[in-house]
């Protein structure tokens, strides 16, 4: 799993990060799509399976994207953490998570907005073009991830609420 998942490859950029900016950020997370390749197993019902759906996922984050309680001595301390990644357009729309993306438009910061750009094109088209500015959702926005610990009285356990926004709704 370790190979599959590419961990090594993931934990040395995080190394890298921590030695340039003495701080490294990884993103852990479960994905009920991931199609996981086993051994053929018995399910639940007694029927055999040789996959089953869902796995980790485990990502680099900039440590320049990353917000974290500045009230907070330690990770168990921290009331809320926030990723703040520039995702495209097109991307947003097209995640069933996020709801009125038909109101989304660009950001006009440089940063965020006209280089990222041209490094996703990059990516995508393998072109060796600068352009900006596309119809096609290529234009980029900031995404506000916002997760805040909030403890439940009823229940008495701590909540993860997870609430993601951009600069323009």
């Amino acid at each position: 799993w370790y190979r599959h998942l590419k961990m090594n490859t993931t934990f040395k950029k995080i190394s890298l990060d921590a030695s340039k900016y003495g701080l490294g950020w990884a993103k852990v997370l479960w994905n009920n799509d991931a199609l996981s390749p086993t051994t053929p197993f018995l399910a639940s019902d007694g029927t055999e399976k040789t996959e089953s759906y869902g796995e980790i996922v485990v990502d680099r984050c900039d440590p320049f994207e990353i917000y974290a309680d500045p009230m907070a001595q330690t990770i168990a301390d921290m009331r809320y953490i926030i990723h703040a990644p520039v995702r495209t357009i097109a991307e947003l729309r097209a995640n069933p998570l996020y709801s009125n993306t038909e109101k989304i438009t660009p950001d006009t910061r440089l940063a965020a907005s006209l280089m990222k750009q041209a490094e996703l094109r990059l990516a995508i088209s393998n072109a060796n073009t600068f352009q900006l500015g596309q119809s096609n959702g290529m234009d980029t926005v900031v995404t506000l991830e916002i997760f805040r610990k909030i403890y439940d009285r009823k229940t008495k356990k701590w909540n993860i609420w997870v609430t993601t926004r951009t600069e323009s709704g």
